[in-house]
Order: structure tokens, then C-alpha cells, then sequence
């Protein structure tokens, strides 16, 4: 039994060593409690540098020196940021293991506040357009942190009632289990999940997600930092306040022969196989086969211009913003349909909110305009653009969602009058307003197939539950109120078919899957990411104050916390973590590709734009902030539906449900009861 130091008695009081060394034992559970701290906190600061997505050589912001240039060549396995995706993780489950309840509660909230916030910390750049973001690059790492911290008490609990060797298989089951459940709902938001650092710079290892999705790859990084967490724990004593784990080498043997079949299968064995059967489909000569040939269009328009628009204080200066926007895209539609190329393009893709207004639909002179330039060039042309339409109408497609009709016709104003005889244009009834993909072809014009976005952002275009606390939604989060799709749009040219997902949707594998099983040959991504611009932390400019009650008291605070964000954003974090976002959003993409086996066109408003082939190498990209277009030609091959397609992602399936038992077997037993394995500090 141990001495404490305010019972010393005969043991103590009169032998200075003896003292000494009962000073140094009651010393001890505070030194691991703060080396466990240490240790959750090194493990939750990766997160900023695993999701930079990293690469030796390549600079996501290059400059480039003519329109049509694409960015320096990006390889399929190369050094970067996502090796330390492979081991971050070891600190922090070691702990997890080890430490007593205190230790590993306190532990994992560090852990996951520092994980989230070092990797979303981007989201400062939305402080001028919202004087709340502070308060919501605060508030998001805490949400997601409870996800976490339902990890480790599942995995606490499990792991009392099963053999140690079984921990590096529950702790990424639990793991997935608790990422599923974050892609559900209204406020989904599978956003860097540990298997989304491997995208770029590590496509090569990637090629396995056709069979497991993303969910299987985290599930197979957690398990190798799980194997070596436990590694640790089993070879050093009282690492974090509980004895050595001691484990059979028998255990041993098995757990380093799933580790090497799984590293062996998804570094070797899978990608040499896929990519000798992917080249042997590649015709030497593509023009015998279906081609996919387009025009990627970035535009590269601030979103501060976007803003001035918005915010406009007189009709006059809106109208001349708006054109200058307006000419700049078509401009640019220009140049790239006239410069030579081998092969004519036959699509034109432009990014989400290509044209700025949100009464796009009445706007039959820019009609017009796309459809005469889409004529001469002989291309058809995607767009992105809000759409509006009668609510009644769009309250009956509801009741009939997803039936395959994905026509819209456009709607018409109607003349009022006033009481002196004035007349003006208006809408007679209440209106419906999505977030819109429009399509022009070369021969019928402006068609009525239309893409509505079903996958709207939290807080950035719609806001559950929230949005029925009335004016909550305007003048607190002041968001918008956009409706959601209701149809899984198919859009066909001449050359082939495709799907269309609008910004956030990128990051949702169903919805690729979705297409893939519909038939089309390849996706089309659009995207505005010019919001997260690291230039809006350097300028003083706040668009939201020209909103209603702007002057209250309540902005007057919102004012000096947009002027600290900035201040704090720019002195104590890296520029590099402020400009994560784009290059996050990104790499979704590339995942997608490999997932459906689809080629992929990204067009990015500010960037980054590129062209993705199926084994997900990126063959055309145009790196952020920069204007300009890629052309791109490649074969459409045919392929059979991949696993995932087939499936869903039935590893994130299994994983939640294996979470569920969990979770309900534990309100079953009564967490409040003491667990069969001890976890007490070192003797």
C-alpha cells in the first residue's frame, strides 16, 4: 500500500529519503495527469497540419503566367502533410488506454477542441460577412468535440468487457461508428474525417475507397494508430497513470498480420491491379471513342465584389456591379471558346453563382446572351445561379420528391399597379428560392432541365430548427432561406451524361453514388469558395453592417469581435491554416472520382478548379485565385458500378451499428456502475 504524505507516521517522519520518496510517489499522478493533457493536446494540433494538405512541391496558390495553364503536375504518392495522418492519432488513444477517468475525459475534450479548431480555423475568414463567426468558430469545434467524447466513453466501457487485443479493432469501429452519424441529419457535416488527409498527395493509397468508401480508409488509418498506441502502452510502465498493458505474444502475431494484409492491400496488391486494368482501357487513339471534351471556367470574382453588389445602396450601383461581373464571365466564356484547340470542346462548365442576381429567372436578355454564345461556339454551356419559383408549386413537387422530373419552367412577372396608375414589375405570390444549376445547349437554348441543390449548407443557406424562432434566422444568423432539391438532375449533351453537385454537396459520397447508379458518365462539381478568402482577415470591411439594426448594441459588440477575430487570426495562427478551406474542399472531390470511378470536372469561382480522371489523378487544375480556363479532353470508358456504388458505404453502416449495440447495451448495464477492469493509477 502506498504512503501518503499527510500520514506519514514512523514510516516518514524521522528518514529524510523515506520522506523524500513519499513526496515524489504523491507527486507522481500529477505529473501524468499533466503529461496525459500534453499528449491529447500534441495529438489535437495535427489536426491543423494533417488537413493543410501539404505536398512537397506544390503550392495550391501558385502563380501562373497565361490563362489557359494548368498547375504544376501533382503525383499520385509523393511526401506531404497526410503521412502524419498514420500515427497523430497515438498520443491521444495511449492515453484513452491508460489513464484513469478524469484524465481521459479531460483529455479527449482537449484533444477534440484543438482537432477541430486548428483544422476549421478557416472559417475566421466569413467574419465579414457575419459578425457571429467568432462566436461559431468557437461553438463548432465544441459540437463536434461531443462526438468525440461519445467515442472514447463507448470504447472506455467496451474495452473493460473485452480482451486487450481487441482494442485496435474496436477503437476505429466506435471511431467510424461516431463519423457516420455526423453525415446524418439536418446539420450533417462530414467534413475531415481522418481518411479525407489522404486525397491529395496519397491518391495512390486511395484507390481502395471504390470498395470502402472513406469510412473504411479512416477505419483502417485509426486502427494502425490504435495497433501502435497500444504498442506504447504495453512497453513502457505507468505511461499515463495505469500499469503496463501486457498482451500474449500470440495477440502480437495476430494483430501484425491484419496490419500487414491491410497496408499490403491497400498500398500494393489493389493499386497494381486497378491501374494496370485502368491503362489497358485507355484507347491510344481517343478519337474513336466517346469523348468528354470541356471548357472549366474560373472566373476568379472576390466575394467582396459579389457583396458590393448584394449591398448595394441604390439600384444604379447594383446594376453597373452586376455587369461588370456579368461581362467578365462572359468575356472569359469568350476567349476559351475561340482559342484552337484539337479537340472542340462541347461543354462549358462555369461555377455555382456564376451570375449574381437572384432574380436570374427574369433576366431574359442574359438569356439571350448564353444562348447566342453557346450557339456560335456551337458548346453547351452549365451555370450556376439562384432560381426562384411559386411556392405552391413547389410545396406540391414535395410531396412527390425524387420521381425523375426534373423540369422547371421559368416564371414570369406580373405588371402591378398602384393607386396613382404606376405601374412595375412583381411577384404576386410568395416565392421559392434554390440554389440552382442551369443548362444552355447549342441547339434548343435555355433549357427547362434544372439541378436544385438538395444538400443545403447549416447556417449558410437554410437553418434548422432555428429558422422557426421568428427574425432568428435574419438578424441573428443571417443566413438564407433557400429550399431544397428534389430531384437527382441528369443532364445530356450529344457526348455523354452527367451530374451536377453545387458546393457543400461535394462532400457527400451517397449523392455521387446517386448519379453513378442513374448512369452518368461523369460528375460535374461547381463551387463559389471564395468566401474563405485570407485577404477578408486584412481588410476592414464588414458587409453585414448594412443590414437592419445594424447600429444596435448587440452589432456595436459584433464590430469589436470582428476586429479582435482578425486580429487574433492574423498574429497567432499560421497563414497557412487560414487557407485550408479551398484545398479541403478539394480534395473531396478527388475522392469522389475514385469512389464512382467517374471522371470529375470542378469548376471553383476563385479556385481551385481542376479536371479528375478515375483513378482520381488531378490531370488539368488551376490553382486558387487565379482567372482563367482549362480545356480537357479524355475518353469515357465503360466501367461496372464499383462496390461502393452497388453498397453504400456499408463499412460506415456496419460501424454505426456496432456503435448503436454499444451505446444501448451501456444504458443497459448503467454507466454509473464500476467497470470489471480496474483502471487505477500506478501503485
Amino acid at each position: 500500500m502506498s504512503l501518503s504524505l499527510s500520514h506519514r507516521g514512523s514510516a516518514c517522519a524521522n528518514d529524510e529519503d523515506a520522506l523524500n520518496a513519499c513526496a515524489n510517489r504523491a507527486e507522481a499522478p500529477k505529473k501524468t495527469y499533466r503529461y496525459a493533457l500534453l499528449a491529447c493536446a500534441l495529438s489535437g494540433l495535427c489536426g491543423g497540419i494533417v488537413f493543410s494538405h501539404w505536398i512537397a512541391g506544390i503550392d495550391w496558390h501558385s502563380p501562373l503566367s497565361a490563362l489557359d495553364a494548368s498547375g504544376p503536375y501533382i503525383p499520385m504518392f509523393t511526401f506531404g502533410s497526410w503521412l502524419l495522418g498514420w500515427f497523430c492519432l497515438v498520443p491521444f488513444l495511449s492515453v484513452l488506454f491508460t489513464a484513469p477517468r478524469r484524465t481521459w475525459l479531460q483529455g479527449t475534450l482537449l484533444f477534440a477542441f484543438l482537432w477541430h479548431l486548428t483544422s476549421l480555423v478557416w472559417l475566421a475568414t466569413l467574419v465579414p460577412f457575419n459578425p457571429f463567426i467568432p462566436l461559431g468558430v468557437v461553438l463548432l469545434p465544441l459540437a463536434l468535440s461531443l462526438f468525440t467524447l461519445l467515442f472514447s466513453a463507448l470504447f472506455r466501457w467496451v474495452a473493460a468487457r473485452i480482451p486487450t487485443g481487441a482494442w485496435p479493432i474496436l477503437a476505429p469501429t466506435l471511431w467510424v461508428g461516431v463519423d457516420y452519424f455526423r453525415s446524418l441529419g439536418p446539420f450533417a457535416f462530414p467534413w475531415n474525417f481522418l481518411g479525407h488527409s489522404q486525397a491529395l498527395g496519397n491518391t495512390w493509397g486511395c484507390q481502395i475507397v471504390d470498395h470502402v468508401g472513406t469510412y473504411g480508409l479512416t477505419w483502417i488509418m485509426v486502427f494502425v494508430n490504435a495497433t501502435l498506441g497500444l504498442a506504447v502502452t504495453s512497453t513502457n510502465n505507468c505511461v499515463f497513470g495505469k500499469a503496463r498493458l501486457s498482451l500474449p505474444k500470440r495477440q502480437w502475431r495476430v494483430l501484425g498480420g491484419v496490419l500487414i494484409l491491410l497496408l499490403g492491400w491497400q498500398f500494393v496488391a489493389y493499386p497494381l491491379w486497378f491501374t494496370k486494368s485502368f491503362q489497358s482501357l485507355l484507347p491510344i487513339d481517343i478519337a474513336s471513342h466517346r469523348v468528354l471534351s470541356a471548357i472549366i471556367l474560373q472566373p476568379n470574382i472576390a466575394q467582396t465584389e459579389k457583396m458590393r453588389f448584394y449591398t448595394a445602396a441604390d439600384f444604379e450601383t447594383a446594376r453597373q456591379l452586376d455587369a461588370f461581373m456579368t461581362n467578365k464571365v462572359l468575356n472569359l466564356l469568350e476567349r476559351a471558346t475561340s482559342a484552337p484547340t484539337s479537340h472542340p470542346p462541347t461543354l462549358a462548365v462555369l461555377p455555382e453563382s456564376a451570375f449574381n442576381s437572384s432574380y436570374f429567372v427574369y433576366d431574359t436578355a442574359l438569356h439571350k446572351k448564353l444562348e447566342d454564345k453557346a450557339r456560335a461556339a456551337g458548346i453547351d454551356i452549365l451555370f450556376g445561379a439562384d432560381r426562384r419559383e411559386p411556392y405552391d408549386e413547389y410545396r406540391q413537387r414535395l410531396l412527390h420528391a425524387f420521381s425523375g422530373f426534373s423540369q422547371r419552367k421559368l416564371p414570369s412577372l406580373d405588371v402591378c399597379v398602384g393607386e396613382d396608375g404606376t405601374t412595375w414589375p412583381c411577384e404576386r405570390s410568395p416565392m421559392a428560392s434554390t440554389v440552382a444549376a442551369f443548362f444552355v445547349q447549342a441547339d434548343s437554348g435555355l433549357t427547362t432541365t434544372v439541378y436544385d441543390k438538395i444538400r443545403l449548407v447549416p447556417f449558410g443557406e437554410t437553418a434548422p430548427i432555428f429558422d422557426k424562432i421568428p427574425g432568428f434566422q435574419e438578424l441573428v444568423l443571417m443566413v438564407g432561406s433557400y429550399a431544397r432539391g428534389t430531384e437527382y438532375t441528369i443532364f445530356r449533351t450529344q457526348q455523354l451524361s452527367f451530374g451536377v453537385m453545387i458546393c457543400f454537396e461535394s462532400v457527400f459520397s451517397d449523392l455521387a453514388g446517386e448519379y453513378a447508379r442513374r448512369q452518368a458518365d461523369s460528375l460535374c462539381v461547381i463551387t463559389n469558395d471564395g468566401w474563405y478568402d485570407i485577404r477578408h482577415l486584412r481588410t476592414p470591411i464588414d458587409f453585414w453592417g448594412a443590414n437592419p439594426g445594424a447600429e444596435s448594441e448587440g452589432f456595436a459588440l459584433g464590430r469589436f469581435w470582428s476586429r479582435a477575430t482578425r486580429w487574433l487570426s492574423l498574429t497567432l495562427v499560421p497563414d497557412s491554416w487560414l487557407k485550408h478551406g479551398p484545398i479541403q474542399h478539394f480534395a473531396h472531390s478527388v475522392l469522389r472520382a475514385i469512389e464512382i470511378r467517374r471522371p470529375l470536372i470542378r469548376s471553383a469561382n476563385t479556385g481551385i478548379s481542376a479536371f479528375i480522371s478515375e483513378d482520381g489523378r488531378i490531370r488539368a487544375w488551376k490553382p486558387w485565385g487565379h482567372e482563367g480556363y482549362l480545356k480537357v479532353s479524355w475518353p469515357l470508358l465503360s466501367r461496372q458500378p464499383t462496390l461502393l456504388t452497388r453498397w453504400g458505404e456499408w463499412v460506415g453502416l456496419l460501424c454505426a451499428v456496432v456503435l448503436v449495440a454499444a451505446a444501448l447495451l451501456a444504458l443497459a448495464d448503467g454507466l454509473k456502475h464500476p467497470p470489471r477492469r480496474s483502471v487505477s493509477a500506478c501503485p
